[in-house]
């Protein structure tokens, strides 16, 4: 699975969106068949950074793993989240500093 960054910002202003996603997320009976339609599409979400809740009204992003860009596309539409954020895809690598920054205080750390 390859894994895709999506800067979204906000088509009718964040408040809107951020209902919907809590009225769909509060209602798993109405989640439910949504995430077995996202699956079949093979586009599933990883992660979100909401940083509305933070002060910031341009926009957000969010982590997406699938094969191709046009599943996750797909996935956004069935979500209707086209209908109230643009969406821009984009295939990453990943880089975990994780272990680099443990090794690099472990070697500098005093025995």
């Amino acid at each position: 699975m390859a894994r895709f960054i999506i800067q979204h910002t906000y088509k009718q202003g964040p408040e809107v969106f951020w209902k919907s996603m809590q009225d769909l997320v509060s209602n798993p009976a109405a989640a439910a068949p949504l995430a077995d339609e996202m699956i079949k599409i093979g586009a599933t979400p990883i992660v979100t950074y909401n940083n509305y809740v933070h002060g910031r009204t341009d926009g957000f992003c969010c982590v997406w793993e699938a094969e191709t860009a046009e599943q996750v596309t797909a996935a956004l539409r069935l979500l209707g989240i086209d209908q109230t954020l643009n969406n821009d895809i984009q295939r990453v690598d990943e880089f975990q500093w994780a272990p680099f920054m443990e090794a690099l205080l472990k070697e500098r750390s005093p025995a």
